[in-house]
C-alpha cells in the first residue's frame, strides 16, 4: 500500500530537499510537492515468482495517482541488506535517489534490539 507522504520543495528538485516528517499542521501551499511513498508491501515467499508483487505495486500506483491528484512520481525505501527486493524494484523502473543510514528495530528474544540500517532510498517517475 502506499502510505506516508514524503514533500519536497517545489522550486529546486535537488534530492536534498526531500522532507520525511510531513505532519497534518503543514500548511498545503504551492511551495511543495507532496509525494505518494510506497510503504509494507510483502508477498508471501509461496506465493512469490508470480507477478503477484508487480501487479500490486501497479495497483498501488493507479491509487496513489488517483488519491494524489496525478502524482508524476512514488518513492519507497528498501534496506541495503535485502539485495532481491532492490533488484525487484529496479526491474520495476525504481532509480536509486540517496542512501539514508538510519536505524531499525530487531527482536532479539522477548526485547527489541537497535541495530544500524542502509535504507534505499528509491523513485519511479509514473
Amino acid at each position: 500500500m502506499f502510505g506516508p507522504f514524503f514533500r519536497i520543495n517545489n522550486n529546486n528538485n535537488d534530492n536534498n530537499n526531500y522532507d520525511n516528517n510531513v505532519n497534518d499542521d503543514d500548511n498545503d501551499d504551492d511551495r511543495y510537492i507532496y509525494i505518494p511513498k510506497l510503504v509494507n508491501l510483502v508477498v508471501n515467499s509461496k506465493a512469490r515468482r508470480f507477478g503477484l508483487g508487480s501487479l500490486l505495486v501497479s495497483q498501488c500506483i493507479k491509487e496513489a495517482n488517483r488519491v494524489c491528484n496525478n502524482a508524476n512520481q512514488i518513492i519507497l525505501q528498501v534496506e541495503a541488506d535485502n539485495p532481491s527486493s532492490y533488484r525487484f524494484y529496479k526491474r520495476l523502473g525504481f532509480d536509486d535517489l540517496y542512501v539514508d543510514i538510519s536505524t531499525r528495530y530487531q527482536t532479539k528474544g522477548v526485547f527489541l534490539e537497535t541495530v544500524r540500517a542502509s535504507k534505499i532510498m528509491m523513485r519511479k517517475l509514473i
